[in-house]
């Protein structure tokens, strides 16, 4: 509607261009006609016929619109017309904005009903809503003049808020290009913890709940009773979570199946849409998206270095197998073979060694990963590097020889 009126109004405007160069055309013939008799120009005519045609339309088409003066009259000028438009598009101007603000009102009010799984973001998530809670209330508080003036930063404001709850509820909606635009529209805005919680399914719509335990399968009976209608389901009890920080097994096979399901599918676009498979392949790990599979995080870090400090033997073997740089350092200049040594990590060490990663480099300390290893007192992992190599061979042949010179 706001959109059809502002083209009658534009059209009126034109016509009342038009009159007055018929203004000036009737000024001019006005002393022929009367002084001297000479009939009306042809020119003239034209014109007067042209601007009763198009008068005839617009009051016509102001009437198919509904448009009718105070007196429920139909307009008998241009000007009035002028009005009538002009104060119908202040009233759907008003309503717009007025049905803006009935949207964004219940919008913020849903940012106070998003919970947090874990303690570690209750604290930016309060922050965030009584950012929501504040912008709720100056909205309220304006009045139509002031929300017609402010309403496009309002909706800046709010955009945040809204990127937010689409990555809550319906990321699968959202291509690439769109995660990382939301993603760090709210790192922006709210903090890297909130669009951490977000991309990591962290945080959700609804009362408090706790972190989902891992259930047991049931185990069925060797002799099953026949089955009794409305009978209560004997379900087992959950057994008690494991204390051991370092197993895995819960989130593990989650975060592998959802990173192989994601890429697969841009390994399959890539090559679809440039025949090869692109440097820097963009992946999604553990709900983070990566456009630079290498880029610097905090202290130096990369995301390899960090699969290594979480030990997820899973992301760090798609990681590697997507160019990240295994001889990469951080701000100790640790590489990931060192970092494996600093957290007794096997099987870590073990998959970086198979990859070329470099065992010479030192660190910020001046030592390589093996001399690091045998300085901690890690046979196993020194064993896979040059340094434990060596020691081995010298204490075999020191064990067959036990005359044999020591070094």
């Amino acid at each position: 509607m706001v959109d059809e009126l502002n083209q009658v109004l534009e059209q009126i405007k034109s016509s009342l261009a038009a009159y007055q160069e018929l203004g000036q055309l009737l000024s001019q013939n006005a002393d022929d006609v009367i002084s001297r008799g000479v009939p009306p120009s042809e020119e003239l005519l034209a014109a007067i016929a042209s601007a009763r045609a198009e008068f005839s339309l617009l009051k016509k088409r102001l009437q198919d619109l509904g448009l009718k003066a105070e007196d429920e009259a139909l307009p008998d000028s241009l000007r009035s017309m002028e009005r009538i438009v002009d104060k119908r598009l202040a009233q759907e101007y008003e309503a717009a904005h007025q049905a803006k603000r009935n949207r964004l009102l219940p919008l913020l009010e849903r940012i106070n009903q998003v919970q947090a799984s874990t303690p570690l973001y209750e604290e930016p998530l309060g922050h965030c809503k009584s950012m929501a809670r504040d912008l709720k209330e100056q909205l309220i508080e304006l009045d139509y003049e002031s929300l017609l003036v402010s309403m496009g930063e309002l909706e800046q404001l709010i955009a945040p808020f809204q990127a937010l709850l689409t990555l809550i509820e319906s990321p699968e909606q959202l291509d690439d290009d769109d995660w990382l635009e939301y993603n760090s529209l709210i790192e922006k805005s709210f903090g890297t913890p909130i669009a951490l919680a977000a991309s990591r399914k962290k945080l959700y719509l609804g009362e408090k709940r706790a972190e989902t335990p891992n259930w047991p399968e049931p185990v069925a009976p060797q002799n099953p009773a026949p089955e009794v209608k409305e009978a209560p389901l004997d379900l087992p009890k959950p057994t008690a979570a494991s204390d051991d920080r370092n197993d895995e097994s819960g989130r593990g096979p989650k975060i592998l199946l959802a990173t192989c399901l994601l890429l697969i599918l841009g390994a399959v676009m890539a090559y679809l849409s440039q025949g090869t498979f692109p440097d820097g392949l963009t992946l999604r790990s553990q709900g983070i998206l990566i456009k630079n599979i290498n880029q610097p995080l905090e202290n130096q870090d990369t995301y390899l270095t960090r699969a290594v400090k979480e030990k997820n033997l899973a992301l760090m073997s798609l990681l590697i197998k997507y160019g990240a740089n295994v001889n990469a350092q951080d701000a100790n200049l640790n590489t990931p073979l060192h970092l494996t040594v600093l957290g007794a990590y096997y099987e870590g060490a073990e998959m970086l060694v198979q990859n070329g990663a470099d065992p010479g480099i030192k660190n910020g300390q001046g030592k390589t990963p093996g001399e690091l290893a045998l300085m901690m007192g890690n046979p196993d992992i020194a064993s896979l590097l040059p340094e434990g190599a060596l020691r081995a061979a010298r204490d075999m042949a020191s064990a067959r020889n036990p005359f044999a010179a020591k070094e």
